[in-house]
């Protein structure tokens, strides 16, 4: 509607301005070792205001009165999926004809939509036993 400054940056009348979420999520002041996956990192005691910056739901969705209205409902219907798929069936990794445990040979490249190498070249298989 009209020129701004952030942070010290002129953003004039007009312009577009897309928040880099994924750069958000990677931040490592909030999310230590921010490329690894550790689910554990949600359960260290933090500070009150380092809780509300790590919860991904303050800014995933969007932000102020672009944020998606069915975020409510995307968030009930992952955790029913998830709470389903646990209770009923069991994941594990495939196995050989000797049934010994394949360890996934997992190799890394660039790709279109992510900026960095560690998006999986190849998927690998999980043998869903009901």
């Amino acid at each position: 509607m009209q020129d701004d400054f952030y942070d010290g940056h002129l953003i004039p009348k007009g312009s577009l301005v897309f928040a880099n979420i994924w750069a958000m999520l990677r931040d490592p002041d909030i999310y230590p070792e921010p490329d690894r996956f550790n689910p554990d990192r949600y359960l260290e005691k933090v500070d009150e205001e380092t809780a509300r910056r790590r919860d991904p739901r303050v800014f995933v969705f969007g932000f102020g009165r672009r944020r998606c209205p069915g975020a409510h409902l995307v968030e009930s219907s992952v955790w029913l999926m998830l709470a389903t798929m646990l209770a009923m069936l069991d994941i594990e990794k495939p196995r050989d004809k000797n049934r010994k445990e394949i360890q996934p040979d997992v190799k890394f490249e660039n790709s279109v939509f992510r900026s960095d190498y560690r998006h999986p070249k190849q998927k690998f298989a999980l043998i869903v036993v009901t």
